[in-house]
């Protein structure tokens, strides 16, 4: 039989725990509005990719072979450049380049395979990595005001 604890002994452990149950709380916390920041921002990229796909595919049916606008490049680039720094892991997204804006631009068709690309490895982003509880019923004014709330950011 072990020594039973004397009370100091038991307010030390009682406080031992209150203080790693407070820092396993604010973990929690911290992962939670990470989750929603990278959440709010694959919102972003999707909505703008999803509509600019639309657009660059009409175009395409019409000229595949036809080169793309200056502004269309740089948009695509643009589009590229947030994909990548949300998506780290994914190797097939790792090889995709943004377009030179040098000389002669991009065809529609070559266009519209990077756009369909980007798309598809945001599509596996969602899948795998935001949380399930993020996904279904809030919405992104939801979890923006939620980033805002009084103690929402990190001092």
């Amino acid at each position: 039989m072990s020594p039973r604890p004397t009370p100091e002994e038991l307010r030390k452990a009682k406080g031992q725990k209150k203080k790693e149950m407070e820092e396993q709380e604010k973990e929690l916390q911290a992962k939670r509005k990470e989750h929603v920041r990278l959440k709010i921002r694959w919102e972003q990229i999707s909505s703008e990719m999803n509509g600019l796909y639309i657009e660059i595919d009409k175009l395409y049916r019409k000229a595949a072979d036809e080169q793309v606008s200056t502004l269309t490049v740089e948009n695509v680039n643009v589009l590229i450049k947030d994909t990548k720094e949300i998506i780290t892991t994914d190797p097939y997204i790792d090889r995709i380049k943004a377009f030179v804006p040098a000389g002669d631009n991009p065809e529609y068709r070559d266009v519209i395979i990077i756009l369909r690309q980007l798309r598809q490895g945001l599509d596996r982003f969602k899948t795998s990595y935001l949380p399930t509880s993020l996904l279904g019923q809030e919405s992104l004014s939801d979890l923006i005001e939620e980033l805002n709330e009084p103690g929402g950011e990190e001092e």
